[in-house]
Formats: structure tokens, sequence, C-alpha cells
């Protein structure tokens, strides 16, 4: 007589019987970016997605320019070392949620993309996933030396394996779907700015 999970075994041993045998994967081709200028091509597709870019000098400057550009931000969290934030994780910002109160968020990118403007971050750098996406505006400090050409460059440098969360961001939150008109900031931060570090 048959138990009740026979049938079941049946089915899973026929499809096991039919698996093809694995084929190896197939070789990935190498895409070349032709343009040499990476700097100039990732600013201008960039501010085509509504990201506002500009270059300094060093991580000393990003205080004044937070200064000079964002005067009216009340909270400020930095990310990164050698620029000023006035609230930190486990003090005002314990959940994620918490990230809606923070102005203005200070991260660096690992990576960014010639090709489409996009940044690449991790958790690593966010620190916490939600202040990349809550705050109400985000700079992104991005060294120049690491920008890579086209997206397949980039896939193969963001060794994904490595991180739980990782995102490439291109400009503030945007959405064309109401009526066909465009609407910035529309889920996330209302502006979005790289600062490229020569």
């Amino acid at each position: 007589m048959k138990q009740p999970n026979d049938a079941k075994s049946t089915i899973l041993e026929k499809i096991r019987a039919g698996k093809p045998d694995a084929l190896p994967r197939p070789e990935m081709p190498d895409f070349a970016y032709e343009s040499s200028d990476l700097v100039g091509d990732f600013v201008r597709m960039a501010e085509s997605f509504d990201a506002k870019t500009d270059h300094i000098e060093g991580i000393e400057a990003i205080d004044s320019y937070i200064k000079e550009h964002f005067a009216d931000v009340n909270t400020i969290y930095s990310a990164v070392e050698g620029v000023s934030g006035n609230v930190h994780l486990g003090w005002e910002l314990n959940r994620p949620q918490d990230a809606q109160q923070v102005d203005l968020t200070v991260i660096a990118g690992v990576f960014g993309v010639a090709e489409t403007g996009s940044v690449w971050v991790t958790t690593e750098q966010l620190t916490m996933n939600s202040l990349g996406l809550l705050a109400k505006h985000l700079i992104i400090v991005l060294r120049e030396q690491d920008l890579v050409g086209n997206l397949h460059e980039g896939y193969k440098r963001a060794n994904l394996g490595s991180q739980q969360y990782g995102v490439f961001m291109t400009g503030p939150s945007a959405t064309a779907d109401i009526e066909a008109v465009h609407i910035t900031g529309a889920q996330g931060a209302l502006s979005a700015t790289v600062l490229l570090l020569s």
C-alpha cells in the first residue's frame, strides 16, 4: 500500500531523472567603453537625471560646501570621516524610520558609472540603509579615480556576494508616470549631489 507522500516522491524522482546535464556558464563579453572622458560623461549623465555635481579639492572642504549650499538644513548625518554631522547612530537614529528626521545625509560612494551617472553604495557606506532613502537631501562623495566606464565594469567591481545590501543611486527620487509630468523628489531624497574629489 502506497503511503500518502509516495506520489510526491515519485514526481520529484521523475523531475530529477529528467534534469539536463549542467552546462558551463557562457563567457561574458567585454563591452569596452569608448569614451576616455569618464569625469565629463559622468557629470553629463548624472545631471541629466537631476543630480547636482561639483568638484572639491578634499574632504576638508565639504563642511564649507554644506554651509554654503545647504544653509537651511538643521539635521545632518555624516558617514564620511572628516565631515561634521549633528545626529548619530544609536543616539537620535535607532530605527530605520528615524532617518526621516534627517535633512542631509553625507555618504561616500564606492564607485561611479560614467555611462549612467550612477554611484554604487552599500550598507558599509550608508551605515543604515534608510539614510540614503529617507533623508531630504543626499550628498555622495566620490573620488574621480573610482569612475568606471559602463555597468558591465561596474558589476565586475561591485562584488555582490560580499554585501547584504547595495544599490546604484542615480540622482534624486523622481517619477514621470502621472500625466507624463516629471516630478523630482517623489519617493525619496529631494536632491542628490555628487561631490567629485580630484
